[in-house]
């Protein structure tokens, strides 16, 4: 994973849900995972394996391959109890130098911004412009943005002790 993109969600997710982001082990997506008449990895094989540190709260991994969960011909990401996982696979942009790249990591820093979310009590969102309204396309990513609506930033500040 390139590390201006680890830097990004890490400094991102620290600030979206005030926590402490430690980047921590890599790992390997299960070779069982991938459908190799869909070239996809099922994202559920996969979220499994991504690493949970002792003491940490949550994990959110990294990913480059296109992910599918069944039902669903792609996924940007998944969340489930600590762990979360986003593939950089679909984010790229059509855009060529630092306007692309600049567009490239605000949509991988919005798709972690959601999962995270997940796994901090928030489901989808109707707001269409809050990071937990569900992307089906990068237009949705590229529209909804990092940002928590007053609704969602309310039900996760209320969750928290």
């Amino acid at each position: 994973m390139p590390p201006e993109v680890v830097a990004a969600v890490q400094g991102a997710v620290a600030v979206a849900f005030d926590a402490q982001a430690v980047v921590g082990p890599t790992f390997r997506e299960p070779p069982s995972a991938l459908d190799v008449a869909r070239g996809q990895y099922l994202a559920d094989a996969v979220l499994r394996e991504v690493p949970l540190p002792d003491g940490a709260a949550f994990s959110l991994g990294l990913v480059t391959p296109d992910l599918f969960t069944n039902g669903l011909s792609f996924v940007f990401g998944m969340a489930f109890a600590q762990r979360a996982l986003v593939s950089i696979y679909r984010l790229a942009s059509d855009e060529q130098g630092p306007r692309g790249q600049a567009r490239f990591l605000l949509r991988v820093v919005t798709e972690a911004i959601h999962e995270v979310g997940h796994l901090f009590g928030l489901g989808h969102c109707r707001d269409r412009d809050c990071a937990m309204f569900f992307s089906n396309t990068l237009a949705d990513t590229d529209r909804k943005g990092p940002a928590l609506c007053h609704h969602c930033r309310a039900v996760l500040h209320a969750a928290r002790p």
